[in-house]
Order: structure tokens, then C-alpha cells, then sequence
């Protein structure tokens, strides 16, 4: 499989060494190897690298990366023994990151660094090279920072799939930096001596997602295509939910309006407010019940009932969040996760005004003509918007002058009520069409997680759109539309203390020692 590209042919290999001798003779032998936050990283790719540089002193690598994943291991040999039935059960064959391994016992060659953004929670407080090498950025901005320090090598696993005879790949879990970044790295490329490469390691056990996510075979210059390397996904083991952690997701649960947007992390709080919100919905007589004995309407009523509700959800809710965690697909699959969002500014304001409904009718017609989103007398390009969002069926065509369907030819326009009766009789859809149910920038979760995705209908998994993080993170760039989905939002994190004067800590200690990281959520 050969795509050209605007630089040079995509070539695919089925051996990694392969591919880091091409990575070499493209870039040379000074590294700087960009890879996504979390499940994206191509593991079988970077051990193959982080080896050549182990022997090879002349090969200076410097890996920039965040929430390097690490299978537990135990540290007598009573755990060890413990964990392995454990470990294989879950992880399977996932690859020990090799970099990781040395990194965390102070073994890293000299030629090469290991700079994360975003750590796992405490595990290297007392690692003084990773912590000096820890680069405090907020997530959303690591497009930026990765090429101030000279990122020349991006890579991630993807998933891959044929479609209407095409081939695409699927950054699925991470469609984060790569979408954002690698236009940058083409364009220095392009218009300077700049040497990139862009590199696709293919695991087929990823869920194939849609839209925002899929892009052509010639985004990479090089793919490695193996089913050998294609390892088990690492997963996140659902842990047990606290009392604490359930009150918190009671309190929380009464501040989320119905029909609002939603944002929420990984871990038993995150578990615990997506439960909370369900017993909402689906058991609302118990629900009000344990409001009233944690006596929160008591304390807390006016805010509940103006920024909240302890209602069952009418609307639903729209999820926007840096991660889409298992709490969002079990908001999905008990039908709260509804509230659909659509990419044009005058359909969501419609929307969010009750003007129209996703159902269509000839008033919706009518809505977007008053509001200038099409003209009285439609053209080839309003019919394949109307066609787009599912206004009009498909088979309406417009074909000089006249709206072409089911053997009938009608007078587009709008205008005139003898037209407007025709076309509402005979072009229009049902439902209008492209709405999303979740934005999000990356996943990790328990491996039911992504068997849930990967056996999701297409049409389903439409409804999910994983994207940029600087997408997700902030409104800059399509502030109008973004404000509009994301009405009555409410962002929900933990941290790790707030200050007297409300300064709230997540990062670091008063030392200086990074616990985890900035983050990017805002």
C-alpha cells in the first residue's frame, strides 16, 4: 500500500527496524520524538528507536510524551507471583515501554531524555532527572511547546479501515496533537531545510472512530503495518467507588442543568457523578430521597435550583471534556448523553431557542430561509447543505433550475407557497442530521470500554466525535459556535488543594516536586 503524499510516497513496513532506518536516514541522528498523551503511544515503534539509541552513542533522542502507561509490576516476589495471573488476565501482550523502565530506576543513557508534560499521579515525586526534565504546559498548548523544542518525529498507533474502496486510518484514541501539529511540521518542511517524519504504527485492536479522527493514508510517511505487533489495549480496571466519593457525586449531581453540557476525569469521583446523574434520571423518587437525608436542598436549595435540578433529564446532556472517560459511554448507554450539538452557529442558536427541533418540518425550512441560512430561490450548493444536515433526503438534486425527486420536477423556490407545499411534501427528511452527543480530545478506560466502541454501529459512533484538544479546551477560534453548545456548562475535576484564598493546586508541592502535572482541562 503506496499513497502519495505532497513530500514523498507513504511507505509501509512490516518490521519496526525498518522503519527507524528510514526515520534515521530522513531526519539524521538528532531525535526529538513527539508521541500523544496515554493509550496512543506506538510502543512496538519507540523500543525499537529507544534500543538504537542504547546502542548507538551517537544517536541523540529526546522523547516528548505525557502519561507514559506502566503495567504494575510488585516489588517482592510474593507480588510479583500475586500479580501475574492479574496482569496477563488484563494487559495481555500490551509492550513494556523499555524507556519507562529505565526512566523509573535512574537507567536512561546519557544520550537520551525523557520529557513528559503530564506524569501518573506521584510516581516519580522522588526521580530528580524527571523531574527536571518535566515541561509544565498545559495540555492544550502542546502543539506549540513540542515544536519549540524542535519536535522532528511524530508518530502514533491508529486503526485502520476500508471505506467505499478507500483506505483510512483512524487516530482514535488520540486525535489530540497529531491533526494540529503535523500541518505545522509539513508547511516548516515545505518552506525551510526542516526534515520531519510522520509515522503511523497500526493496531487493529483500536476502535475505528469517525469523524474529526479519520484521516487519509497520506497524512504519514511512513506506516508500520504488522498484525504481530497488533497489542492488547491498555485499560484502566474500574476501581472501587468510596462512600465519600458518592456524596460528593450526589452534591455535584443536583448543580448539572438538563440540557446542558457536561465535563468530567477519569477515577471514582468521575465514576461516581456519572452514577449519581443516572439514579437522577432513571430513579428519580430514590433519588429525591437521598437528597433530602444528605439535606441539600435544605442547604443548598436556591443555587440547586438556579444553576441545577433534582428533576429526571427532559433534554438530556451534551458531553465536552479533554477525556472521554467510561462514566460518558454509561451516561450514553442509559440514553442522558441525547442533547446533540451540530457544527453551524444558526442551527444550534435555533436549537438552543426552541425555533426548531431536530425533527424536521416545513417550519424548520421555513427558520433557516428567515434567518438567512439559505435563499428563497435555492442553488446546487443550498440543496447540498439542506442534504448535508438531512433537511432534504438524499436523491433531491438540483439540476438547471429545477429540484429533481422521485420523478418529479419542482420550482425551487421558497417564495412561492405552491413550490414551498411541493418541496415539503416530497424533498424533506425526518430528523435533521451530523449532530454529536460528545466532543472529545482522548480516551482510556477498562478494556469493556473499548469493546463497547469497537462494536458500536457506524451511525452510533458518529454521534461521538473525538478531535483536537485545543478543540475541546478552548473556544478560540469558533468562540460563537463553541459558546453556543456548550451552554450551562459544568466542568467537574478533582484537585489537590485549595488555598485560603481559593487558589486551587493540582500540579505540584510546596517543595517544588511535580506530582502529576498541569493538565489542560480549564
Amino acid at each position: 500500500m503506496t499513497t502519495q503524499s505532497s513530500f514523498q510516497e507513504t511507505r509501509t513496513f512490516v518490521d519496526v527496524e525498518h522503519c527507524v532506518d528510514a526515520i534515521l536516514a530522513k531526519v539524521g541522528k538528532r531525535i526529538v520524538f513527539g508521541m500523544p498523551l496515554g493509550l496512543g503511544k506506538p510502543n512496538h515503534l519507540v523500543n525499537a528507536l529507544y534500543l538504537r539509541a542504547k546502542q548507538d552513542p551517537s544517536l541523540h533522542l529526546r522523547i516528548m510524551t505525557a502519561l507514559s502507561l506502566e503495567v504494575p509490576k510488585g516489588n517482592s516476589d510474593l507480588e510479583k507471583k500475586f500479580l501475574q495471573p492479574f496482569v496477563k488476565r488484563v494487559w495481555g501482550n500490551y509492550p513494556a515501554l523499555d524507556y519507562l523502565t529505565d526512566l523509573g530506576a535512574n537507567n536512561l543513557p546519557p544520550n537520551v531524555e525523557v520529557s513528559e508534560f503530564f506524569m501518573k499521579a506521584g510516581v516519580f515525586l522522588n526521580n530528580v532527572v524527571e523531574q527536571q526534565n518535566y515541561i509544565s504546559s498545559n495540555y492544550t498548548h502542546i502543539c506549540r511547546d513540542m515544536l519549540e523544542n524542535g519536535v522532528n518525529v511524530l508518530s502514533q498507533i491508529v486503526a485502520k479501515k476500508t471505506i467505499q474502496g478507500e483506505t483510512y486510518f483512524s487516530l482514535s484514541c488520540n486525535p489530540d496533537v497529531l491533526p494540529s501539529l503535523a500541518p505545522m511540521l509539513r508547511d516548516m518542511e515545505a518552506h525551510s531545510d526542516y526534515r520531519c517524519a510522520i509515522i503511523a504504527e497500526i493496531n487493529n485492536n483500536l476502535p475505528f472512530m469517525y469523524n474529526d479522527a479519520m484521516v487519509p493514508v497520506s497524512t504519514f510517511d511512513m506506516v508500520v503495518d504488522n498484525p504481530d505487533y497488533d497489542y492488547t489495549l491498555f485499560s484502566t480496571p474500574n476501581m472501587s467507588v468510596e462512600m465519600t466519593d458518592f456524596m460528593i457525586g450526589m452534591q455535584v449531581s443536583t448543580l448539572v442543568k438538563d440540557g446542558g453540557t457536561l465535563q468530567i476525569g477519569i477515577g471514582s469521583l468521575g465514576d461516581a457523578i456519572a452514577y449519581s446523574i443516572i439514579l437522577r434520571d432513571q430513579q428519580n423518587e430514590q433519588y429525591r430521597a437521598v437528597v433530602d437525608d444528605l439535606e441539600i436542598m435544605e442547604n443548598s436549595g436556591d443555587l440547586v435550583q438556579r444553576i441545577g435540578g433534582t428533576q429526571a433529564f427532559e433534554k438530556g446532556l451534551y458531553g465536552s471534556s479533554e477525556m472521554f472517560v467510561n462514566g460518558f459511554l454509561e451516561l450514553y448507554k442509559s440514553g442522558i448523553l441525547r442533547r446533540k450539538v451540530y457544527d453551524h452557529v444558526v442551527i444550534q442558536r435555533l436549537l438552543n431557542e426552541g425555533l426548531i427541533t431536530e425533527q424536521v418540518t416545513p417550519a424548520l425550512l421555513v427558520q433557516l430561509v428567515k434567518f438567512d441560512v439559505i435563499p428563497h430561490r435555492l442553488m446546487p450548493a443550498d440543496v447540498a447543505f439542506l442534504v448535508q444536515y438531512g433537511v432534504f433526503k438524499p436523491g433531491v438534486h438540483w439540476i438547471e433550475g429545477v429540484l429533481h425527486v422521485d420523478g418529479l420536477a419542482i420550482d425551487p423556490n421558497l417564495a412561492d407557497e405552491a413550490s414551498l407545499r411541493l418541496v415539503a411534501q416530497h424533498c424533506l427528511g425526518d430528523q435533521l442530521k451530523g449532530g454529536v452527543l460528545m466532543h472529545g480530545g482522548f480516551f482510556l478506560g477498562p478494556r469493556s470500554f473499548y469493546d463497547y466502541l469497537r462494536q458500536m454501529s457506524e451511525a452510533d459512533n458518529q454521534q461521538i466525535c473525538m478531535t483536537t484538544v485545543d478543540n475541546v479546551n478552548h473556544l478560540y477560534g469558533n468562540q460563537e459556535l463553541k459558546t453556543l453548545q456548550r451552554k450551562d456548562g459544568r466542568f467537574i475535576n478533582t484537585c489537590l488543594m485549595v488555598t485560603l484564598s481559593g487558589g486551587v493546586i493540582s500540579d505540584g508541592l510546596e517543595d517544588g516536586r511535580v506530582v502529576s502535572g498541569v493538565g489542560g482541562q480549564y
